[in-house]
């Protein structure tokens, strides 16, 4: 993982996930980036099944680890926003998540990506899920990073 990514949490707000990172990419590279299963399988999970579109849904899988991710587009807007609901089955106690994520343009042809992950109560299971998700984005945009580098 590249370690010189700045990565910022937008909010002292421990009831939600917010996080700014710029890439070395365009908005409608980095949305393919999470929308198209060959280009996100280069970076985030090894298996994607993507039904692409608001109402579309996703799995995403990790083998190796026994882990399935799926959930359904909110808001599917080509280029600029991602909403989507985020279900683990290996936490089947966890309470369903929305993640929010934001392309913008910024300088020298990069994008600003802006992720809000959350809700999260006050207590201590959904704050070690809330850290637990802040580790993964940290590493897996550091991933996806490395690919838009290369």
């Amino acid at each position: 993982m590249n370690d010189s990514l700045a990565i910022h949490s937008k909010s002292d707000d421990l009831s939600v996930l917010s996080l700014q990172v710029e890439l070395p990419a365009t908005p409608a590279e980095v949305f393919r980036c999470f929308t198209e299963p060959t280009t996100l399988t280069k970076w985030w999970p090894q298996e994607a099944e993507i039904e692409p579109g608001t109402g579309g849904s996703y799995v995403l899988k990790w083998p190796a680890m026994g882990w399935t991710l799926r959930g359904s587009y909110l808001v599917f807007e080509s280029d600029s926003r991602l909403r989507f609901t985020w279900n683990w089955d290996h936490g089947p106690n966890l309470p369903e998540r929305i993640v929010e994520i934001s392309f913008h343009s910024a300088e020298r042809n990069s994008c600003r990506l802006e992720i809000t992950h959350g809700d999260y109560d006050s207590g201590s299971i959904d704050q070690e899920d809330r850290s637990s998700h802040e580790q993964g984005w940290r590493h897996f945009l550091g991933q996806l990073n490395e690919l838009l580098v290369h």
